[in-house]
């Protein structure tokens, strides 16, 4: 989570019952507003051309996704162990493209759950 990211009272409990309900699921994130509540984030998009982003025009709770911001993301212990954590020849903004990515490769999924909110300016 970033220092700059809040995050909704049940969003911990939310988040550890969706992981704890699915082994398969390694990382997962939710619903980003800004700070004047305006929603930012309910997707993300990787293209084979190495363009990625984010956006806020379509909702498909426990959709399977590339990669999700790490601001406010939720990724199982073991899994992040496994691939090797965080690339320290990465930086913002792509470190998280980059965990997620070999999150994605070592067989789990990145998923979006809707009722996960948090604020991130």
């Amino acid at each position: 989570m970033d220092s700059d990211a809040t995050i909704s009272k049940d969003w911990v409990d939310l988040a550890v019952k969706k992981l704890e309900k699915d082994r398969s699921v390694g990382a997962l994130g939710g619903r980003i507003f800004d700070k004047d509540g305006l929603l930012t984030t309910t997707y993300s998009y990787f293209h084979v051309t190495g363009v990625c982003g984010l956006g806020a025009k379509r909702e498909q709770d426990m959709g399977w996704y590339m990669w999700w911001p790490t601001s406010t993301l939720m990724a199982r212990k073991d899994v992040v162990d496994k691939v090797g954590g965080f690339d320290d020849l990465y930086c913002y903004p792509v470190e998280d493209l980059d965990l997620c990515w070999k999150i994605n490769i070592a067989g789990y999924k990145v998923r979006y759950h809707s009722k996960l909110n948090s604020v991130h300016i």
